[in-house]
């Protein structure tokens, strides 16, 4: 199952989970360290490039209120690894031209 939701200003914060260490009460810290992450970009990098994209192809600033960057919650089995993820990355990209920039799996 994937739900995909609009970006929050914390999303990538959130994600690679700093400065939260106790600070959500679903968090279990002694599993962090099991956490992985996958990136190529952050999302400002990639807000940043979508902007200009919009600029160099329509010669507009791209809408204030546009969620071109999404973020998908993908539920897992404790066996799934980043290279699941990655795979699913690459059929998203196949089948309806998302592109995945970064990949998180929290098991705290």
């Amino acid at each position: 199952m994937i739900n995909f939701k609009a970006l929050k200003s914390n999303s990538e914060h959130h994600n690679f989970r700093q400065g939260e260490k106790g600070s959500l009460d679903y968090i279990f810290d002694d599993l962090t360290k099991n956490n992985e992450s996958w990136s190529v970009s952050s999302i400002n990098e990639k807000t940043k490039e979508v902007n200009k994209l919009c600029k160099d192809i329509s010669g507009r600033k791209l809408q204030k209120n546009a969620e071109v960057i999404r973020e998908a919650v993908v539920l897992l089995n404790p066996n799934h690894t980043m290279e699941d993820l990655k795979k699913l990355a690459q059929a998203l990209e196949d089948k309806f031209k998302i592109k995945c920039f970064q990949i998180h799996i929290h098991r705290d």
